[in-house]
């Protein structure tokens, strides 16, 4: 299995591009622009056809709109759980538990003796 290499910072730019698409398809709307198109035409047997293919985009582009928001979300939740296991790692590797075992009286009377 092949390595995945993440540089910092990477994660926030992808979650940050992600979202700013999203936001930016949001505003599309063809179903207003086709009923112009629609009112130009009356009285043609198009019209309605060209309306349902306008909805069936907007509808489409609804749904790439919530997919991005969606990835965008897993993205971020990525992010906060990598760095909550990397904080955990961290600490563990700092005070690794072998190291300085459990602390009992003898070691305690041990220590004092030898820093006297």
């Amino acid at each position: 299995m092949t390595d995945l290499n993440i540089v910092e910072g990477d994660l926030e730019v992808l979650r940050d591009r992600t979202r700013i698409v999203g936001e930016d398809l949001e505003s599309v709307t063809v179903a207003d622009i086709g009923g112009y198109v629609t009112n130009a035409m009356q009285g043609a047997t198009s019209v309605g056809e060209s309306q349902r293919a306008c909805d069936r985009i907007d509808d489409d582009v609804t749904g790439v709109v919530t997919a991005l928001s969606d990835f965008s979300q897993s993205v971020d939740e990525s992010i906060t759980n990598y760095a909550t296991t990397e904080d955990a790692s961290s600490v563990s590797f700092t005070v690794p538990a072998h190291v300085y075992g459990p602390l009992t009286g003898n070691k305690l009377r041990q220590m004092w003796e030898a820093e006297r």
